[in-house]
């Protein structure tokens, strides 16, 4: 009759983790990743084999993230850094993890890209690794980090501390062994000046943190001296390279009248749907409207994944409403408009574009998450300003003349197209970006 030992508190927690009730196994989660990093290790190797249980909100790989997050944290503290979210930074952080509209999203990103402090960056970062699971909030944790660090290295280089904790912070994420730019960090190093390669060797030669050093050396192993950008020939594209169809108008009633399974015609519209022109969407939506049978998305998800024409959702009101302004706006009208509705504005006072805000779209806003996100890229509204680059210059570059076809069977984005249009503009003497701002980390294969 001897009574059963205690458990172990970091076991319960461990534990906790397979609750059914989000707020219990979050708590538990962040709990564990201030524990001790040895123990902490010990038991996540024991509970991986249960992964398959544990509670759907928290990271993708909880015992690869647990681990790592504890010995991040430990450094925080030991380091007199702030990194749980409080006071307004939690407030705006939170707000990301329900805000619907992409308008919005932006909007959000932007103010924590112009206002967050270097405090307020190991905040970001710690909300980022806890809340890796919510799909948008980890690609707008992507273009955050990515756009500070640029815009704020100085701050980063110029001081000890805060390059030791980049380079920490580099080598821990690498471990987190998931795809996002949370493992590319060491790449705004990339082409960096020979003043920024001195002070990580500075750093190199007192550190004593073997994450740190580490870093350091990887920096200084594939360094490579600043010159000119030599992107590969644009190869020739699978799909088709004129877009038109004879009759969309019929071929698109023939479908809908057709006895094959709903399915069937829902494919058959997304197929044809991609092999469409710009100056048919107009008769392919006026047909496509008439129908009350089909999925919405089969419908008219070619308007953004075929022509990056960004609508808020595919109910028939608001693809109405687009249909309208289809038909009375040039195309250059109809893409400015389009951004404008997201709250971005590419045109001066006197009509002419603001070559540098597109330039900046294109580096920064093919976005990949900070941790995860599965393999895609976020890029709604850069097409847009690559077609009104397009347009205004009168070349495509060689790409083809949209963005996709066949609804992204091809998997499109704008990875090259943003990089061959940075090009351009910087070979025309249109724009002259800084020479120190780094890389983006994004889209930097």
């Amino acid at each position: 009759k001897e009574e059963a030992g205690k458990k172990d508190d970091l076991l319960i927690l461990f534990e906790t983790l397979q609750s059914k009730n989000d707020t219990m196994a979050l708590s538990a989660f962040m709990l564990i990743g201030e524990e001790d990093p040895a123990k902490v290790t010990q038991l996540s190797k024991q509970f991986s084999i249960h992964d398959n249980d544990d509670n759907f909100n928290l990271p993708t790989f909880t015992y690869r993230f647990l681990p790592v997050i504890a010995e991040l944290t430990t450094y925080f503290r030991r380091n007199g850094i702030i990194y749980k979210p409080s006071g307004e930074i939690k407030k705006t952080l939170e707000s990301l993890l329900d805000v619907n509209e992409f308008k919005e999203r932006l909007k959000i990103e932007d103010y924590l890209i112009a206002n967050a402090t270097m405090n307020d960056i190991y905040v970001i970062e710690y909300f980022g690794l806890i809340y890796e699971n919510n799909f948008e909030n980890t690609y707008s944790m992507g273009r955050v980090l990515d756009k500070w660090y640029s815009k704020n290295w100085n701050n980063i280089v110029s001081n000890k501390n805060n390059l030791e904790a980049f380079l920490k912070k580099a080598t821990k994420f690498d471990q987190l062994g998931i795809i996002g730019i949370c493992n590319k960090y060491l790449r705004k190093f990339e082409s960096a000046p020979a003043q920024v390669l001195d002070k990580v060797k500075a750093v190199l030669e007192s550190a004593k943190d073997h994450d740190i050093i580490l870093a350091a050396n990887t920096v200084l192993r594939l360094y490579q001296p600043p010159g000119k950008e030599v992107l590969p020939p644009i190869k020739e594209w699978d799909g088709e390279k004129n877009y038109r169809l004879k009759d969309p108008g019929g071929e698109i009633q023939k479908i809908l009248v057709s006895r094959i399974s709903k399915d069937d015609k829902e494919n058959k519209i997304e197929e044809l749907s991609g092999k469409i022109s710009y100056q048919q969407i107009g008769v392919a939506l006026k047909e496509l409207l008439e129908d009350s049978i089909l999925e919405n998305y089969s419908k008219f998800n070619f308007l953004e994944s075929d022509f990056g024409l960004y609508l808020d959702n595919h109910e028939k009101m608001t693809v109405d409403s687009f249909l309208k302004k289809y038909n009375s706006l040039s195309q250059k009208d109809l893409y400015l408009t389009n951004l404008y509705s997201l709250g971005i504005l590419i045109e001066k006072d006197r009509g002419e574009y603001d070559y540098n805000k597109m330039y900046e779209i294109l580096k920064f806003d093919v976005v990949d998450a900070f941790v995860g996100g599965g393999g895609s890229r976020r890029d709604k509204n850069v097409y847009q300003v690559i077609k009104l680059l397009e347009l205004k210059f009168g070349t495509t570059l060689g790409f083809i003349n949209k963005l996709c076809s066949w609804q992204g069977i091809w998997g499109c984005e704008c990875t090259q197209r943003a990089k061959y249009w940075m090009k351009y503009l910087v070979d025309e003497k249109i724009v002259s970006p800084s020479t120190t701002e780094p890389v983006s980390i994004s889209y930097n294969d």
